[in-house]
């Protein structure tokens, strides 16, 4: 839902920086110098052609590829994908692989990811798809009447029809938020493709393009949170937010008045924009990508004033990208953001660059309590705890979120499996697990992960072998205690089973 939960209680730089901020991470090429489409040198799951869409949320990015027909899910910490949607394989990049169907795309633009499922615009074929949490395989195809089909609507509009959609938006809840390029965005209920609210227009049925508060030119990216809706109005050259319950906007971005539409009105600066593509939104703020000014715009709380630019080395400035050659300059077509980065395509430099967040926050984890051991199948003896730090490593207190752990690969038996809650609330920026087990006896390093930070190893751990048991040991503690019969009384009268 391009939106993060974030607890802020810092101040935010307001002066233009000098120089334009450096990726600190690059998907799609092996550096920010390099930008070749398609790469050869990278591995199939890291290779882009033409990134339109990115969205993020506390497990990792997720990228729309137009050119390759695919989206490809990035853990993480990682830069080559572990999941791919539109097509069977890394490998394949056919345009509606083996049909139009629950599992194929063309063209994908722009998606979003909330805790419902991830959603997708799938241009060529005039639908915007779902997909549930967990799953590679749509469940619901917007404006068609069903998975297996398209068909735009030229000849009028209804509830149910899109016309080459271009951005879409989802909530936790499942509501989802369609950008139609027949003027108007629709709001469908969750698990429905029949909408019951429009913005735009004054029904569901009727095209009425325009600029004011109530009527939107050319719709493209959404975002949506707590507060409302934003529509990047692309044509009006403009950012328009209408409040939670309301089809009247109350805030324009990039305009003096709702009814103005000319691009980089009064002059390229902090209130500015030319054809607007895609918006995102935090608890700080709004971003904003401002294409035809080749840079993202940063704007605090509900201030319609930019205070920080991502792609010119301030905020006055609209320099071509000129080759593409430097992650500092690039031709942006959407952002997104978690709690700690800002994810930025560059389309025609086939890659996607991450970068800090404008203003102070964790850029790493370290282990404040690791277990010194344990034994196979018990819960180790001490919880491990996970601590957020700024970059002069103070505690970044301000982070309230998930953290999440796992085994390393390539260290302790493969078969090995980590249960429990292996995910925890940070509270003040320190993450504690409880009751975690490994059920196998062997050496083993636990990984911190947490949206898009570095990921934080902890000290090899032993967990040693149980000791040998008899029949009447139901606790495998290798002696004789009350908690046996205890064990053996509720397993004979069905309450558990005896591992």
């Amino acid at each position: 839902m391009k939106h993060v939960t974030w607890m802020l209680a810092l101040c935010i730089p307001l002066a233009a920086r000098a120089a334009a901020p450096t990726p600190n991470r690059v998907y799609g090429q092996p550096d920010d110098q390099t930008i070749l489409y398609v790469n050869p040198n990278m591995p199939p799951a890291a290779r882009m052609g033409a990134p339109r869409g990115v969205a993020a949320d506390d497990t990792g990015l997720y990228v729309a590829d137009r050119s390759l027909s695919r989206v490809l899910f990035f853990p993480a910490d990682a830069t080559v994908a572990s999941r791919v949607y539109g097509q069977p394989d890394f490998t394949s990049t056919n345009y509606n692989g083996y049909g139009l169907n629950a599992d194929s795309m063309a063209v994908p633009w722009y998606i979003d990811v909330s805790k419902a499922g991830l959603i997708v615009t799938d241009w060529r074929n005039s639908r915007i798809i779902f997909y549930p949490t967990g799953s590679t395989r749509a469940s619901l195809a917007y404006g068609s009447a069903n998975l297996y089909s398209c068909a735009p609507a030229w000849d009028g509009v209804s509830p149910s029809s899109l016309t080459y959609p271009a951005g879409c938006a989802i909530e936790d809840d499942g509501t989802a938020y369609l950008a139609d390029s027949q003027a108007r965005v629709l709001r469908c209920p969750p698990g429905t493709t029949l909408a019951n609210g429009v913005y735009g227009p004054p029904d569901l049925t009727t095209w009425l393009g325009g600029c004011d508060a109530q009527r939107i030119g050319v719709p493209f990216g959404l975002a949506v949170d707590s507060t409302g809706l934003y529509v990047a109005d692309a044509d009006n050259n403009r950012v328009v937010f209408f409040p939670k319950g309301s089809t009247t906007a109350t805030r324009v971005y990039g305009q003096p008045t709702f009814t103005s539409n000319a691009a980089n009105n009064g002059g390229v600066g902090p209130n500015s924009l030319a054809a607007p593509m895609e918006v995102a939104t935090d608890d700080t703020g709004v971003y904003i990508v401002d294409q035809a000014n080749y840079r993202v715009l940063y704007y605090p709380g509900a201030s319609t004033t930019a205070t920080y630019v991502y792609g010119q080395p301030d905020l006055l400035t609209n320099d071509g990208p000129s080759g593409l050659t430097s992650g500092q300059k690039f031709w942006p077509s959407a952002v997104a953001v978690d709690a700690f980065s800002v994810f930025i395509s560059d389309e025609y430099g086939a890659r996607v660059l991450r970068y800090d967040k404008p203003f102070p926050t964790a850029r790493s984890m370290e282990f404040a309590m690791q277990p010194s051991g344990g034994t196979a199948g018990k819960a180790l003896p001490q919880s491990p705890t996970v601590r957020l730090l700024h970059a002069d490593g103070s505690p970044a207190v301000e982070y309230n979120g998930p953290v999440h752990l796992r085994l390393k690969a390539g260290v302790g038996p493969e078969c090995a499996l980590l249960s429990g809650a292996a995910t925890a609330q940070a509270v003040n920026g320190v993450a504690v697990f409880g009751g975690l087990k490994i059920d196998t006896a062997g050496s083993y390093v636990l990984q911190a992960t947490c949206h898009s930070l570095p990921v934080a190893d902890s000290v090899i751990i032993p967990i040693a072998a149980p000791p040998a048991s008899f029949a009447a040991d139901a606790d495998h503690d290798g002696k004789l205690t009350i908690s046996d019969p205890v064990l053996m009384l509720r397993a004979l009268y069905g309450f558990d089973a005896l591992s």
